[in-house]
C-alpha cells in the first residue's frame, strides 16, 4: 500500500523514470541491472506495483502532437494498480467505472498485456471492444505504440536476418533473452512474441529459440451476436473489455469469456472491463447496477470508481453564463517529472488536488445549468460524475430523447424544490402527429 502525504506542496511522486546510463556501464552491470528491471516488472518496486511498475519504466504513450513519452505516476493510477494487483491474485473480475478520457484503455490494452506476455513466456492475452473502430484504435495506438517503441536492446523486431547475421559474426549477441515478433503475428489481430537467447556454436554465438511463444489477441465481438463468442476455445491468462457498459453483447463476451479463463470451475486468468459514464447502453446501466450492487467484500466480482475529481490536469474554465473563457486549468499538484513537446518542457503532476476540483466541477454545474444550452451542462455531468449514483443517473439520461429529459430534470427540480407540491402532473398530447408532453 502506498501511502501519500498530502501536505507538501512539492512533494515528488515517488518514482520518476529516469534513462539508465548504460553507455556507462560495464557488461556486467548492464546484465545485473536489466536483471532487476525484470524482477520489478514481476514483483512491484518500493510500494508500486508491477502492472504500474512496467507501465512507467517500459510503457509509451501517444500524445495528441503525435510524439511518444512514457507516462508518469498519478496518485489515483496507484490506487487503481492497487485494486489491479489485489483482484489479480484472487482472480477477480474487476470492473472500472471513470471520468471520460482516463487513460483505462492504455494501462490495460497497451502496457499490462506486454507485461504478461514477457514475463509468462507462453501466455496468452486477449482485449476486445463495443465496436470495431474502438478496438483497432487500441491495436494501433496503444499496444502496437508501446511495443514498437520498447528498448531495442530487449526488443529486436527491428532486426532483420542480415543484421542478425552481422551481430553473430562479431560477437555481438546480448547476454540477456531478447525478444521479436513471432510468424502467425497478424497486423490489426494479433501480436506473436517469440524470445531468442545467445548460445556458442563453436567459436560463434547464435541465437536460439525458445519454445514459448507468447500471444496479445484482439478479437471483435460486436457486429453480431455469434461473434460475442470470439474467445471460445482460448485458455486465456488475462482479458480486457474495453467500454464493457456500451457494448451490445456485453453479457454473452463474459460468458464466453469466463470459460476461456478457467481450468474446468476454477478461475485461473484476470477479467478487467471499464467504461465511461455516459457510454452505457440499456444493457449496460443494468449489468452496471448490478454490478455495483454485487460487489460485496469476499464476491468475486471488484469495483473501482474513478471520480471527476481524480487527476484533472486540464480543465476549461467556464464564465457566469456557462461559456469557455479559453483558459486552461489544472487541479492537480507535486512532481513526477517532465516531457518535452518540441522545444517546450512539459511538468507533469503527480497528485490531485481533489477539494479544489470538486469546487471546480460543482461551482461550474453551476454555471452550466443556466446556459441556454442545456446540452453542455449535461455532458459535463457526464465527464465529471463525483459519485456512483451520478454516473449512474447522467448515463441513464441518454436512453431518453433529448425533449423527454428535459421534462425529466424539470419534474426532479420541482420535486426537490416545492414544498407544498411534491410533483408536476403531465400528459401526453399528439400534434400534428407528434407525440409531445404537456403539462396539465
Amino acid at each position: 500500500m502506498i501511502i501519500i502525504d498530502k501536505s507538501p506542496e512539492k512533494k515528488k511522486a515517488p518514482y520518476i523514470w529516469q534513462d539508465p546510463e548504460i553507455d556507462k556501464m560495464t557488461k556486467k552491470q548492464e546484465i545485473a541491472w536489466r536483471e532487476e528491471e525484470i524482477r520489478r516488472w514481476r514483483e512491484g518496486y518500493n510500494g508500486i506495483m508491477p502492472s504500474h511498475y512496467f507501465a512507467l519504466s517500459q510503457g509509451f504513450i501517444k500524445l495528441p502532437s503525435g510524439k511518444t513519452v512514457r507516462p508518469w505516476w498519478r496518485d489515483w493510477d496507484a490506487a487503481l494498480h492497487e485494486q489491479y494487483e489485489s483482484d489479480r491474485k484472487k482472480y477477480n473480475s474487476l470492473y472500472v467505472f471513470k471520468r471520460r478520457r482516463y487513460a483505462l484503455t492504455t494501462y490495460f490494452v497497451g502496457f499490462e498485456p506486454l507485461r504478461i506476455a514477457l514475463t509468462d513466456k507462453g501466455s496468452v492475452c486477449g482485449f476486445t471492444s463495443c465496436d470495431v473502430p474502438r478496438g483497432n484504435t487500441a491495436y494501433r495506438e496503444k499496444l502496437m505504440v508501446a511495443f514498437s517503441n520498447f528498448d531495442a536492446n530487449w526488443n529486436y523486431t527491428n532486426l532483420d536476418a542480415k543484421d542478425l547475421k552481422e551481430l553473430e559474426k562479431d560477437n555481438g549477441l546480448p547476454d540477456w533473452e531478447v525478444f521479436r515478433t513471432a510468424p502467425g503475428t497478424r497486423d490489426g489481430t494479433k501480436l506473436r512474441i517469440q524470445f531468442l537467447k545467445k548460445e556458442k556454436v563453436g567459436t560463434l554465438e547464435k541465437f536460439r529459440e525458445t519454445t514459448d511463444i507468447s500471444e496479445i489477441t484482439y478479437a471483435q465481438t460486436s457486429r453480431k451476436e455469434s461473434d460475442a463468442a470470439a474467445f471460445e476455445g482460448f485458455t486465456m491468462n488475462y482479458l480486457f473489455v474495453d467500454e464493457f457498459f456500451l457494448h451490445p453483447y456485453a453479457n454473452k463476451v463474459y460468458a464466453s469469456a469466463e470459460a476461456s479463463l478457467s481450468d474446468g470451475f476454477v478461475r485461473t486468468g484476470m477479467f478487467v472491463t471499464g467504461g465511461s459514464c455516459g457510454e452505457m447502453s440499456h444493457q449496460g446501466i443494468a449489468n452496471a447496477r448490478r454490478v455495483i450492487k454485487d460487489s460485496t467484500e469476499g464476491s468475486k466480482e471488484s469495483v473501482f470508481f474513478i471520480p471527476g475529481y481524480a487527476c484533472v490536469d486540464k480543465a476549461p474554465e467556464f464564465d457566469e453564463l456557462g461559456n469557455e473563457t479559453g483558459k486552461i486549468i489544472s487541479f492537480m499538484h507535486g512532481d513526477s517529472g517532465h516531457h518535452f513537446v518540441g522545444s517546450r518542457k512539459i511538468h507533469q503532476p503527480a497528485y490531485s488536488d481533489e477539494k479544489r476540483a470538486r469546487e471546480y466541477i460543482l461551482s461550474t454545474r453551476d454555471k452550466l445549468s443556466k446556459s441556454s444550452d442545456p446540452s453542455k451542462f449535461r455532458q459535463f455531468m457526464k465527464a465529471y460524475p463525483l459519485t456512483l449514483d451520478e454516473l449512474l443517473e447522467a448515463s441513464g439520461e441518454s436512453l431518453l430523447s433529448d425533449d423527454i429529459m428535459e421534462y425529466a430534470r424539470r419534474q426532479k427540480k420541482a420535486i426537490l424544490n416545492q414544498k407544498d407540491k411534491a410533483f408536476i402532473e403531465y400528459k401526453f398530447k399528439l400534434v400534428d402527429g407528434d407525440l409531445r408532453i404537456v403539462p396539465l
